[in-house]
Formats: structure tokens, C-alpha cells, sequence
């Protein structure tokens, strides 16, 4: 069985001007079921989050 390894996408400026800087990175449009995953580096960071909506209002429509 042959399973793609999934691209990771990196940025420090966790602002739309970043997002937007990633979905232009991946060079196409993302379809099916796709994640974005925030985390701030720090140790136990796990309770900082960005909302859902934030992420959504920074990516193009």
C-alpha cells in the first residue's frame, strides 16, 4: 500500500497576511478533508488556540 506523506506548511505571523501566504504556497485549491493546525511552539502550549473562525475569516473565500 502506497499512502502519500502529507505536506507541512510553516509560518511565524499568525495573522490572514500568513494564511493566505500558505494557501498560495500550496499552489491549488484544497479539496476533501483538510486540516490546519495551529500551535505556538511553547511547552504546554496545549490550551492556546486560534478559533476555527479566525482561521476561516483569514483564507480566501
Amino acid at each position: 500500500m502506497v499512502t502519500e506523506v502529507p505536506k507541512v506548511y510553516m509560518i511565524t505571523d499568525i495573522s490572514p497576511e500568513g494564511f493566505i501566504e500558505v494557501y498560495e504556497a500550496m499552489e491549488r485549491d484544497p479539496t476533501g478533508n483538510v486540516a490546519v493546525k495551529v500551535h505556538s511552539g511553547e511547552p504546554g502550549g496545549e490550551g492556546n488556540s486560534v478559533s476555527i473562525w479566525y482561521v476561516r475569516s483569514c483564507l480566501p473565500s
